[in-house]
């Protein structure tokens, strides 16, 4: 099958990994043997565009096993990352907003693949690695997953008022702990009149429908009066992403303990330790 020039957007992703030959079947699934290799393998001409398969912020970087690679990240805390590697060369500069479609970079063998003919190392990860397979699957088969998908692993934060959050999908069940308004959690589903969600520091529980709204649009924008380290998550030690200069605007979209979580007029995203 002809592939030369094709750009490698959803569509044509599902294409390669089933076309003849199906050359990145092998590793569709995550494997541990003969090496650690969370993701797919698609083989493609050199310098076939690879573009971004969803909106969010991409991020160019070099490592020994990657080479030239590209993080695609979407959303806001806990969103899914998208790993793209072994590229020939970057379409992009440092840490960019990019829109489906946009072209990330091109097709190669850079990194531990220099022996191997070119192709793109295709990673999805959230809490860790995941099987990247359903993102790949024809749509006929998506449809049958999940009920409101439009809800699943979005970005919530709760409403005015303390939140219980519970262990179950029930009036009665244990209670985790108590919400401060505007929490920001992830939903990880629903049941009926109740949504499970996930906190920042990990922990799983359940809140009511009603307690909790979208965290977008954001809560308020404030001007920072001093420089602010942005962090990966709501810790003092965590890894500073970068850090925001003093007059920066940033949009908050809602706390957890000591830290808000918001987003600079440049589209990053973390944890800011705010003083109020």
């Amino acid at each position: 099958m002809a592939v030369e020039g094709r750009i490698l957007t959803r569509a044509a992703l599902i294409a390669l990994v089933l076309s003849a030959g199906c050359t990145g079947a092998a590793r569709l699934s995550l494997t541990s043997s003969p090496y650690s290799h969370e993701g797919i393998d698609i083989f493609a001409p050199r310098g076939t565009p690879v573009v971004a398969v969803t909106d969010g912020i991409a991020h160019i970087d070099t490592n020994g096993l990657g080479g030239n690679v590209v993080w695609l990240r979407t959303g806001l805390i806990g969103a899914t990352r998208y790993y793209y590697a072994h590229l020939d060369r970057w379409a992009i500069d440092g840490s960019v907003r990019v829109r489906e479609g946009d072209v990330l970079g091109y097709v190669g063998n850079t990194g531990n693949a220099r022996t191997t003919s070119p192709h793109l190392h295709f990673g999805v990860y959230e809490e860790g690695a995941i099987d990247p397979a359903p993102f790949l699957a024809p749509d006929e088969n998506l449809r049958r997953t999940v009920v409101e998908p439009t809800l699943l692993g979005t970005l919530v934060r709760t409403r005015s008022g303390r939140t219980p959050l519970l262990t179950g999908p029930l009036a009665g069940s244990a209670e985790r702990g108590l919400l401060e308004p505007s929490s920001i959690a992830r939903r990880l589903g629903v049941s009926g009149a109740w949504h499970r969600l996930r906190l920042p520091d990990g922990t799983v529980g359940y809140v009511r429908e009603n307690s909790v709204v979208s965290a977008e649009p954001s809560l308020r924008r404030r001007r920072l009066a001093e420089p602010l380290a942005l962090r990966e998550s709501p810790l003092s030690d965590a890894a500073v992403m970068t850090t925001l200069e003093r007059g920066t605007d940033v949009e908050v979209f809602g706390h957890f303990r000591e830290f808000d979580f918001v987003r600079s007029r440049e589209g990053f995203v973390g944890w800011a330790e705010m003083r109020r």
